[in-house]
């Protein structure tokens, strides 16, 4: 959790199925970034541990590979306890692949773009929860809208902590449903510590260095608490939106499988 770090595997392409060793002929690479590359990004340098979370590449013709990441400062005691809430950002670091008879190498990644920090409007930011998520970066191209390129991540609902409230279309009851509780029942059961969502951006550039913040696509408020590595397959005019939750993340009185979670739209 605290000492990820991202690295990269490869194996030669063409060899059938039946003719890969067990482990499907994958040879680890090594990692990506250098030490200390990026931590560059944040200004307060005193971080007890400083990691490098989930994301996705963009790879072009030419070799070139946009990887964009989350790269995050903690701020703990030697309890575990924080000093202040961590600090994770969506983050943007470019590269080259090689590709020659030893092997794969990369070159570049020496540096570290900060694209996106939780704004506390539509993204809940340290200062309201200090166990906010915002992570795991995905863009993609919408076929609606040529020449655009958007981002899909983790988030929460932009509200206090204290104070967050759901509403009736939180809990989305059908009417008549026997079980259906009132909305006072379910803000008074402390399923409003439960309020993930899947963000959205889109990108204000095409070197993909600036982005701003549109409203959430997905909401899970009073339901679960973690919508982690959203992804998009899109398929014949269907956009099939992929994101992982926790059985242990879902609100008082609910449960849910361990697993991936699929929407069409």
């Amino acid at each position: 959790h605290v000492f990820a770090k991202i690295g990269y595997f490869y194996r030669p392409a063409g060899i059938p199925a039946d003719q890969r060793p067990v482990n499907g002929g994958w040879t680890y690479g090594g990692l990506v970034f250098k030490d200390g590359v990026t931590g560059q990004i944040f200004d307060d340098k005193s971080y007890s541990h400083q990691t490098q979370w989930s994301g996705s590449a963009r790879v072009s013709k030419n070799g070139e590979i946009k990887l964009f990441f989350t790269d995050v400062a903690f701020y703990r005691n030697p309890d575990g306890s924080n000093r202040k809430p961590y600090d994770p950002r969506i983050a943007l670091s470019v590269g080259k692949v090689h590709v020659g008879a030893k092997g794969v190498t990369f070159t570049g990644f020496n540096k570290v773009t900060s694209l996106l920090q939780a704004d506390g409007t539509y993204y809940q930011t340290g200062a309201q929860n200090e166990f906010f998520n915002f992570r795991d970066p995905f863009t993609f191209e919408d076929p609606a809208h040529p020449g655009e390129t958007y981002m899909v991540f983790e988030g929460n609902s932009g509200m206090p902590r204290e104070t967050a409230t759901c509403n009736a279309g939180d809990l989305g009851y059908q009417p008549g449903d026997p079980h259906a509780e009132t909305v006072d029942q379910v803000n008074a059961s402390g399923a409003t510590y439960q309020i993930g969502n899947i963000g959205l951006a889109k990108a204000k550039n095409k070197d993909l260095t600036e982005w701003e913040f549109l409203p959430p696509i997905l909401s899970a408020n009073c339901v679960t608490d973690q919508t982690e590595r959203p992804q998009f397959v899109i398929k014949d005019g269907k956009y099939y939106l992929f994101t992982i939750s926790h059985r242990s993340t879902f609100a008082a009185g609910l449960d849910g499988p361990e697993g991936v979670y699929g929407f069409v739209g």
